[in-house]
């Protein structure tokens, strides 16, 4: 495609370059459909690759397969978030798909037009040299495939005396290590797959 502002045509567009949005691309191309996916990480699978260290899957790898290049046989069980991450990197290159790193969805400039029933999507990115670009594309389709809480992390408000404490709360999307937590006393809210993780 090429630079600069203007008005392009795409048949459909997924937002996330996650698991999902890349088995989406490549079942979309195995039929024909052009897609081009868009995600604000700087790598394909850096939503994997940038989270704690600790961090595997959770479900066993026969359910986790994408379509055309199933993982190999000798996989781990239960893979560890960057393997996963160089896999999905490498999928992206062995299927062609068009993937746009460091790319946005303006939802202010993307509306819906009932007239012509398609979409009218700005699409904001960040180039090699830097510097930004702006394309505005009409499309029939936009799949969201930003994952359960859609990349934003969700904090509870500060409770009574929180900020008189003189400790630390945080996110789990912002932990990196237990070692970073090595002598100190913790306590972790939530019983879900990155409360178990980082306990």
């Amino acid at each position: 495609m090429q630079g600069g502002s203007g008005i392009s045509t795409n048949a459909n567009k997924l937002v996330g370059a996650g698991h999902n949005g890349l088995a989406t691309a490549a079942q979309l191309k195995s039929m024909g459909l052009d897609a081009l996916v868009v995600d604000t990480q700087k790598r394909v699978g850096d939503n994997w690759r940038l989270r704690y260290r600790s961090l595997s899957l959770h479900d066993p790898v026969s359910a986790n397969h994408l379509p055309f290049i199933p993982f190999p046989s000798t996989w781990p069980l239960y893979t560890p978030a960057g393997k996963l991450a160089n896999f999905l990197e490498s999928y992206v290159e062995i299927l062609e798909l068009n993937v746009w790193s460091q790319a946005t969805v303006d939802p202010k400039r993307t509306k819906y037009d009932p007239k012509t029933n398609t979409w009218n999507a700005t699409i904001v990115r960040v180039l090699s040299d830097g510097s930004r670009e702006t394309r505005e594309f009409n499309v029939s389709h936009i799949v969201m495939a930003t994952g359960l809480g859609g990349g934003q992390p969700k904090m509870p408000a500060p409770y009574p005396g929180q900020a008189e404490w003189d400790g630390v709360a945080v996110h789990s999307s912002k932990h990196a290590t237990g070692a970073d937590w090595k002598g100190k006393r913790a306590l972790v809210v939530g019983a879900c797959t990155s409360g178990h993780d980082v306990r």
